[in-house]
């Protein structure tokens, strides 16, 4: 089974991928969305050479990502731009996936994208869906002064996280955590689900899915003050 895995530099991205690798789930390639301007895209991003010293004033990523996850398990990594791109898409159909994995990418897919793997496109999103659909829903739980946390992986529609759920897990949150380690927590028990799904389908089996209700549905955006 050949995996795609769309993310980007967070904890939230990387946790999930190492999951997978540890357990045993080939990745054919990373998609990242682009951080650059007037290149040509998409574009390969090659390991740095001579390799990153270990001093972090010239380490070109300070920061552990799944760009170096790629790098130590030999995965090609590209960066790309819109995800409705010609040539973004003709390169993801050479990469001829089975199944794409998304944990935390901000382009929306487009129709000809979802269509594309034959066993659809698992997203992983930091919030018991129907709720808290949108781009932080952690940021917005917290502001709302919510109790439970928890992780949805579902598969993606042409809608904003409103595809048919694969499987959830919810939590308490506890006082005084970090939004760092809330994160880490919600990568880490999203990891498990995303791992548990693809072992299932490598191994010939089917995803349950059961659509999102409308009860209970809430959706928000980027905050603006």
């Amino acid at each position: 089974m050949r995996v795609i895995y769309f993310g980007m530099s967070g904890i939230f991205s990387r946790i999930p991928l190492e999951s997978l690798l540890a357990g045993g789930i080939k990745v054919s390639a990373i998609i990242m969305p682009t951080s650059t301007t007037g290149k040509p895209l998409p574009r390969r991003i090659e390991p740095p050479l001579p390799p990153p010293s270990d001093l972090p004033i010239i380490t070109p990523y300070l920061s552990r990502n799944i760009i170096h996850v790629a790098w130590e398990h030999h995965i090609p990594v590209w960066e790309v731009g819109s995800l409705s791109d010609a040539r973004t898409l003709e390169l993801l159909a050479d990469l001829q996936p089975d199944l794409i994995a998304v944990a935390c990418f901000p382009y929306i897919f487009p129709p000809t994208l979802l269509q594309l793997p034959r066993y659809g496109c698992l997203n992983l999103h930091p919030s018991l869906l129907p709720a808290y659909r949108g781009p932080l829903p952690l940021f917005w739980m917290a502001r709302q002064g919510e109790r439970r946390a928890g992780v949805t992986l579902h598969f993606l529609d042409e809608g904003l996280d409103t595809g048919d759920i694969v499987a959830q897990t919810a939590f308490d949150w506890p006082d005084g955590i970090s939004g760092v380690d809330l994160e880490q927590r919600c990568a880490e028990e999203g990891a498990k689900l995303l791992l548990v799904a693809l072992q299932q389908l490598a191994q010939g089996g089917e995803l349950p899915r059961r659509p999102q209700p409308k009860e209970g549905s809430s959706y928000f955006s980027w905050p603006t003050d």
